[in-house]
């Protein structure tokens, strides 16, 4: 049973979503880290399963969302929308925007600090989960459209970078003669059902920025992110 304190929290986060949970239970499961469920004495939900679940429903939701207002759109730039949208730095803004990154019951060193980005963003996944179980997907599409809207409208515009890949490329070919930029795997770490991979960019054999990410492409594309900010740093 939830405590007091818990109860007051979990109603400041309906609050901000907009949603009022039948079964508190899973809202509290989607805010709590598996860091923090490790450290109690008796069993404690956290939420790896509802970020797995939140994670499907919020690419549904956006893939329905763009297909139904956008008909003159082709596949490709609606591919590079939802991409944009459902990385993971959008992910933790929409979460931090509605608070969430103070709610998180974190165990251990990560209570030191705020949450990491990718902390935040799977917490809002696991919510995400979490109505979709509660209301159902009217419940979780409606939620996800109204959270989401603005950075649609930003992708579209151009204000969130789709594909940092394709744009470090392009910017090669544009100013600069190279032979290749080539990927590396440098480790992964993590538990098998959630790793973490880390990617060294190489340009002509030598290594210019890393990045990590729950994927090897998400990571490549957070290698060629680091590698485009800091190109375009030294270009102002």
């Amino acid at each position: 049973m939830e405590t007091n304190t818990e109860a007051f929290a979990l109603s400041r986060i309906e609050s901000d979503l907009g949603y009022k949970f039948r079964q508190s239970s899973l809202l509290l499961a989607a805010v709590t880290h598996s860091s923090y469920a490790h450290e109690q004495a008796e069993d404690c939900e956290h939420n790896e399963r509802l970020e797995f679940l939140g994670d499907a429903t919020l690419e549904l939701a956006i893939s329905d969302y763009l297909y139904e207002q956008y008909p003159q759109e082709r596949e490709g730039r609606l591919s590079r929308v939802r991409a944009a949208v459902v990385r993971e730095p959008t992910l933790a803004a929409v979460a931090r925007r509605l608070g969430l990154d103070k709610q998180i019951r974190l165990g251990g060193a990560l209570r030191s600090g705020p949450p990491q980005a990718a902390i935040c963003a799977d917490c809002l996944e696991a919510v995400l989960g979490a109505v979709f179980l509660d209301g159902g997907w009217t419940a979780a599409r409606e939620l996800i459209v109204r959270l989401f809207r603005e950075p649609i409208e930003d992708a579209f515009a151009d204000r969130l970078i789709f594909d940092y890949k394709s744009l470090l490329q392009q910017h090669f070919q544009t100013y600069r003669t190279i032979d290749g930029i080539e990927y590396r795997q440098i480790s992964k770490t993590g538990p098998m059902q959630a790793p973490q991979f880390e990617v060294g960019l190489f340009v002509d054999g030598t290594e210019i920025s890393r990045g990590r990410g729950k994927t090897i492409k998400k990571a490549e594309q957070e290698a060629s992110r680091a590698a485009y900010m800091a190109i375009k740093e030294t270009e102002d």
